[in-house]
């Protein structure tokens, strides 16, 4: 009996401490994202639309109807998996510059971030309209006798 006494005690006084833990659903302050942090994701997210679209484009155009518009690309235009991993690694340099610049110049970080941001999306849209035209002169191609 005694010994069932001393193990329900030495239970209790270990699970005590779990009543204490913090939640881990809520991150504390200090891991909470910056606004640059938050940019960059976002920047991530239209990076991986633009290199989707862009793929897509090359492969339903052809090199001959579509072409890179990024000099720094264009050799790569050729292999969609080498121009995504080409363009996958100036991204992450870019995101990097901004996070090492946001520790002294905060604001300049968030308006480079906000720049790439802008920049992605005016690529990603530019991509989806020139696949629509795509789409439209193979749609117009294959009606013609």
């Amino acid at each position: 009996m005694m010994r069932r006494a001393l193990c329900l005690v030495v239970f209790l006084a270990w699970s005590a401490p779990a009543a204490a833990q913090v939640n881990p659903w809520r991150a504390p302050a200090a891991y909470s994202p910056s606004d640059v942090d938050l940019l960059l994701g976002c920047q991530a997210v239209l990076h991986a639309a633009d290199m989707f679209t862009t793929a897509y484009d090359l492969r339903l155009g052809g090199p001959e109807a579509v072409r890179e518009a990024n000099p720094l690309l264009a050799p790569f235009a050729g292999s969609p998996v080498t121009l995504t991993i080409v363009s996958g690694a100036i991204d992450i340099l870019e995101a990097y510059t901004v996070k090492k610049l946001e520790r002294r110049h905060r604001k300049i970080a968030r308006g480079y971030a906000l720049a790439l941001v802008a920049l992605e999306v005016w690529t990603t849209i530019n991509n989806v309209n020139a696949a629509g035209e795509l789409q439209r002169q193979r749609a117009r191609g294959a009606a013609r006798p």
